[in-house]
């Protein structure tokens, strides 16, 4: 949990408010050391999972990729119909791995 604590840490906005009743509500909870870890973790959690799909299914994001670099804009149901075609797999991710981790 702190590897993906780290990871999620360095993409958040480390902008920090003064506290529960400040303008921006996000800033309000990450101020708070818990809810900043938790937030953290779940996002690390999240880039190295999208990561490893990415890895897995490469060639199938290079069409989407394609599609979208082609088309310029896709909406709604275009962008869900797109990624429905690809039939992306689920990765196997063994944490234990550490091919799998980013360098920070």
């Amino acid at each position: 949990m702190a590897r993906f604590e780290k990871i999620g840490a360095q993409i958040m906005n480390r902008s920090m408010s003064d506290g529960f009743m400040a303008p921006d509500p996000i800033a309000s909870v990450l101020s708070d050391p818990g809810k900043r870890r938790a937030a953290s973790q779940l996002l690390g959690q999240a880039y190295l999972t999208a990561r490893c799909l990415m890895e897995l299914n490469k060639d199938k994001v290079e069409a989407v990729a394609d599609t979208l670099v082609e088309r310029r804009e896709l909406y709604g149901d275009e962008v869900t119909s797109l990624l429905d075609r690809q039939r992306l797999a689920k990765p196997e991710i063994e944490y234990t791995d550490e091919s799998i981790w980013p360098k920070l």
